[in-house]
């Protein structure tokens, strides 16, 4: 399975756990990002588990966020988002609040635990045969 880029976010699967969420950007995250990574997301027969890595500092239009609040269950098992200091644990908070508030979210300082946390939720299920 290859990784997807949209410009703003890389989406690379982390072997068969996970798919890593890496927002580099310090632009705007788009609505067309995240139709691309929707459409990313239909290649797997069921929810997959995350981790959201943020590398830039970026916004989230309230169109994004209404869009993750509506499909969130029905794309992602749980989110963990790995926290590079204050004001990100506050974005997480406000994720795990709001717009993700349907799926499991918790704020990590390490990858490691991160995942650690993310196993309970299984694996990645397969891909869709065409």
């Amino acid at each position: 399975m290859d990784a997807l880029d949209t410009g703003n976010v890389r989406v690379t699967p982390v072997g068969d756990q996970c798919l890593l969420f890496t927002m580099y950007t310090n632009d705007e995250i788009k609505f067309s990002d995240i139709v691309q990574i929707f459409r990313f997301l239909d290649q797997f027969n069921g929810t997959v588990p995350g981790i959201v890595e943020r590398v830039g500092c970026f916004s989230l239009p309230y169109e994004v966020q209404n869009i993750l609040m509506k499909e969130a269950v029905l794309r992602f098992k749980a989110l963990a988002y790995i926290d590079r200091n204050y004001r990100d644990r506050q974005l997480t908070h406000y994720a795990k609040l709001t717009y993700m508030k349907s799926i499991p979210v918790e704020s990590f300082s390490d990858c490691k635990t991160a995942m650690n946390w993310l196993a309970q939720y299984g694996t990645l299920p397969s891909v869709v045969e065409i």
